[in-house]
């Protein structure tokens, strides 16, 4: 799903204003919903031919091409004659589009870099084209796209940072709709049709994802992976449309990036130049499916005893750059483009083609009332697509045709006497007029000039997922799938790609629960056995067996699944840490704290990843399926260097008196913050009352809702909590944060050294939940795909950091040096829509104390009072559940400083826990084989995250208790 969805965040949704402005924005929000469910249910009706061809031919998968030839095969008399055919038909439209794009791409990184240096220097979009030339074709040599994998992830990233700057920009005043068009002109609409269609079409990726999926049956369920996806496509691509015309209106340009330049602040330039970085980048993407076709397919094989062979790949790579570069610089209309491809390519690939084929593949097993319905149904279809096709393709020619005649107009009053001219253009005039209206756009041909740059369509998406189908081909020949003979066809595709599965979950909440009820020694003592500590002991003098998988001896009653731990990853971000992103942003500037919060990010990611590796190799050389952290620090400490082995029996200890001050830290602030959005809004309506007051009146149903030792009966609430963290989200950014939003230039762009340790405080609280990380990957079903470059992990991770920069950003944007140390705190307190969103989120982290409470009592009473403790347990666990209640109590009412608070237990523990400790972890694991890598970089580097650990430790508690005390003078 998230392929699907992060492709739309490509070039393709930039120019959804400049077809509302082709449709207007009644007709383009009903259509771009009417063509994204056509769309869709094509898509639908290609996978379930495909699947039912599959099983004829008893063949795992196929591709497009694959598909439509084994289809024709079955179909009517007439159309059998096709099949071999089809391939080349179906590879020609390919080929075609993903031409056309590399042109589109072409012409928009130049028109971007004309943009957006256009305020230091001024230079023809011709000499762009051919300053690019010459990188393009080198970047395009690359054999193995392994290679751009990290550029092509900076660009992933850096389009979702340009999208919400351009989202910005599009709501930081008030929008209208006084001249903006409800319904556009009829003859305009092809040009609409054919953009949507290029924009929301991915039918070359949809196979391959449904081919790579580990559970491809949910792929086509009512609420599956491909309806959920698309809808939130259309969602996104006409909300894009919908709010960028109505900000920019008929000045909008083909791409919206390029009305950025209007604006005249370097923000603007900066979102120009960066896109065009990131869209150079995907370049060779694009087009590595052009040279896939053009040489595996129909040239390699002629080659194949030739000596030269590999020369002649390279020469047919130079031509087809230089194809596209001879069409962008003779026409380099964006926008007329993008409608062209769309209409010619995609009405036939995402329309006419999946139809003829779901026609052809269920030909013999229909009944005559059904084959009857079915043609009529499908027919519907053809005709669709194939007059869009026509008359997209026309309207877009002839769109393209004047704006030729114009500037040839154009530049040829520039070079005849005046008189002369007037003479040449009206003898022409005569025989052209009637069929395109010249004189309109001689008159208007210096705008084109200006909006040359339309919006570039390209979907990232459609066609990254469909190179990597692909892109193991690379290095020797094409290979087919294996011929399986059939009634008198034979079946032949391209091999398919493996693709990363994004969708891993797991719940902390479940951990919680499964040791509330009596599984506690799982993950106390991470063995499956009632023995504890003793066995694992016991396992020491063991030797160990490599064989041996701790993930496949993991018995887990309800293990869940990827997509579920992927989900409680993030929704776990969303609670007090990023509500102190903006303030965050106030100490250290806002390009500090954009680098620093993606390097801060990276760095708990990969600390992570050195974590969980640590403690696999642990639990490996144990023979045990299953390490808490504690014991992870004590059995690696063991095995370490001598020095210091004398503290392991300690190290337990050591890292549950982090973790408990942590998690007591996060009750605290739950305290102040519940507490002060509820005095915000009762000092509306009744005598202020003072903030300890508040929360002096919270405590006993604090007390109360800790007593509760099962947390299912949690769960419904927990929930609404997390809908109600949503919803308050989006309405601080939708109805504040966007609104009335000053300029950059009123915000400090480079804090002070010393307000930075706050930063890095509040920022490591917000962004790493080691211990929840922990409990997340210990209970998957598939703990194989935490990790990797595209596991739950980095992906869950790469989404948190975004959604704190943007807050941080926008929050840092809107109230400056005035951030609190939440941003529920800078709303309005008089208005009712800011007084519901403060009780909103009291109501939610109220909810939310119980569960993080739960952890310090899970780890008092489990692990140092329950086996100490024989009579009235279930009495003295109620008194260690009213005592940490107590104690947060006392801490909060003391020092009710929310901002301060979250600085000082974010550098004071997470410091340690999620940096320094994971990497002395790694040391002494790896030490008994010395396996340091070459110079032992690996010692040198875990040292080096050990002194920035403790660094951050020292200064970072340091500061906030300077700032705690210095507050109360």
């Amino acid at each position: 799903m998230l392929h699907l969805v992060k492709g739309s965040l490509g070039t393709g949704i930039l120019a959804m204003p400049r077809a509302f402005y082709h449709a207007g924005y009644a007709v383009g929000i009903i259509a771009t919903i009417i063509i994204g469910l056509l769309c869709i249910y094509c898509m639908r009706i290609l996978v379930r031919s495909e699947y039912e061809l599959c099983k004829r031919k008893r063949v795992p998968s196929m591709t497009y091409p694959a598909t439509a030839e084994s289809a024709l095969q079955e179909g009517p008399m007439f159309l059998r004659r096709f099949s071999k055919a089809s391939i080349h038909i179906i590879n020609t439209f390919l080929l075609i589009y993903q031409m056309g794009t590399c042109c589109v791409y072409l012409v928009f990184i130049a028109r971007n870099l004309q943009s957006g240096l256009s305020p230091y220097f001024t230079m023809d979009l011709e000499k762009y084209m051919a300053i690019l030339l010459l990188p393009l074709i080198l970047v395009n040599y690359i054999r193995n796209l392994k290679f751009l994998a990290p550029f092509s992830t900076l660009a992933n990233v850096i389009m979702l940072a340009g999208i919400a700057i351009i989202l910005y920009y599009i709501f930081r005043e008030p929008l209208s709709f006084e001249d903006r068009v409800a319904f556009g002109e009829v003859a305009n609409f092809p040009l609409f049709f054919g953009t949507v269609l290029f924009a929301l079409e991915a039918i070359g990726v949809i196979m391959p994802l449904e081919n790579e999926m580990k559970t491809p049956k949910a792929y086509m369920k009512p609420c599956g992976v491909l309806n959920v996806s698309m809808g939130v496509i259309v969602a996104m691509y006409a909300g894009m449309g919908f709010f960028g015309y109505m900000r920019f209106g008929s000045e909008i340009s083909g791409s919206i990036t390029l009305n950025l330049g209007a604006y005249q602040e370097k923000l603007g330039d900066a979102v120009q130049i960066l896109l065009a970085i990131a869209i150079f980048f995907t370049h060779p993407i694009q087009c590595y499916v052009a040279i896939d076709i053009t040489w595996n397919e129909y040239i390699s094989h002629y080659l194949e005893k030739y000596r030269f062979k590999m020369f002649w790949e390279y020469i047919i790579r130079t031509v087809i750059i230089l194809l596209t570069f001879a069409l962008a610089i003779s026409i380099p209309e964006l926008d007329l483009f993008i409608s062209l491809f769309g209409a010619f390519c995609l009405s036939g690939l995402g329309l006419a083609f999946p139809a003829i084929i779901q026609l052809c593949a269920f030909w013999k097993v229909l009944g005559p009332t059904e084959k009857k319905i079915l043609v009529a149904k499908n027919m519907c279809l053809v005709l669709i697509g194939t007059f869009g096709l026509v008359v997209g393709t026309f309207t877009s020619l002839r769109e393209i045709i004047k704006k030729a005649v114009a500037e040839y107009f154009l530049v040829a009053s520039r070079s005849m006497h005046s008189k002369n001219f007037v003479i040449f253009f009206s003898n022409l005039l005569v025989d052209y007029t009637n069929i395109f209206a010249v004189t309109d756009h001689v008159l208007s041909s210096r705008k084109h000039l200006l909006i040359i740059g339309e919006s570039l369509n390209a979907n990232l998406h459609f066609t990254i997922d469909f190179v990597l189908a692909r892109a193991f081909e690379i290095n020797r020949p094409v290979q087919r799938c294996k011929t399986v003979k059939g009634a008198n066809s034979e079946v032949r595709g391209y091999p398919s790609a493996t693709f990363s599965n994004h969708f891993y979950h797991n719940n902390v909440i479940k951990k919680f629960i499964r040791r509330a009820n009596n599984e506690v020694m799982a993950y106390t003592d991470c063995v499956n056995n009632t023995d504890g500590v003793n066995n694992v002991e016991n396992m020491l003098s063991q030797s160990e067996n490599t064989d041996y998988d701790p993930h496949m001896h993991r018995n887990r009653p309800n293990p869940t699944s990827n997509f579920e731990t992927l989900v409680h990853l993030l929704k776990g971000s969303l609670g007090t840490g990023i509500l102190a992103m903006p303030n965050a942003f106030c100490n250290s500037g806002m390009v500090v704290g954009i680098i620093a919060t993606i390097i801060i990010g990276a760095l708990c990611t990969y600390c992570l990843h050195v974590l969980v590796k640590a403690q696999y190799k642990l639990c490996k050389r144990l023979k045990v399926p299953i390490l808490s952290y504690p014991l992870s620090m004590k059995y690696a400490l063991e095995k370490g260097p001598r020095c210091v082995r004398w503290f392991s029996p300690y190290a337990p200890g050591l890292v549950d008196g982090f973790m408990i001050t942590y998690q007591l830290g996060i009750c605290c602030v739950y305290i102040v913050f519940v507490a002060s959005n509820i005095k915000q809004v009762t000092d509306q309506y009744w005598a202020p009352l003072d903030i300890s007051t508040h929360m002096l009146i919270l405590l006993l149903p604090l007390i109360l809702i800790n007593y509760i030792r099962n947390l299912k009966l949690l769960a419904p609430f927990s929930t609404l909590a997390n809908v109600i963290t949503f919803v308050g989200l989006t309405m601080i950014l939708v109805r504040y944060m966007f609104q009335d939003l000053p300029p950059i230039s009123d915000r400090e762009m480079f804090g002070t050294l010393r307000n930075f340790s706050l930063y890095f405080g509040t920022t490591l609280f917000a962004l790493e939940a080691v211990g929840v990380i922990i409990a997340l990957e210990n209970n998957m079903k598939t703990p194989q795909s935490f990790g990797g470059y595209c596991g739950v992990l980095n992906i869950g991770m790469t989404v948190i950091v975004i959604l704190y920069i943007a807050i941080g950003f926008f929050g840092y944007m809107k109230y400056g040096s005035e951030a609190a140390g939440s941003v529920t705190f800078n709303l309005p307190p008089e208005e009712a829509i800011a007084q519901s969103i403060k009780i909103m989120f009291a109501i939610a982290i109220f909810i939310t104390y119980a569960l993080q409470a739960y952890v310090p009592v899970e780890i008092l009473w489990t692990t140092y009072l329950d086996h100490r403790i024989r009579n009235r347990k279930i009495l003295w666990e109620y008194v260690c559940r009213t005592f940490v209640t107590l104690v947060t109590f006392v801490l909060a009412i003391a020092i009710p400083r929310l901002g301060l608070f979250i600085s000082l237990f974010g550098a004071l523990c997470l410091s340690a826990l999620g940096i320094a400790f994971p990497a002395i972890i790694e040391i002494c694991v790896s030490w008994p084989d010395n396996d340091f890598g070459p110079f032992k970089i690996m010692l040198i580097k875990n040292l080096l995250l050990i002194v920035f650990g403790l660094l951050g430790l020292v200064v970072g508690t340091y500061v906030s208790i300077v700032d705690i005390v210095n507050s109360f003078k």
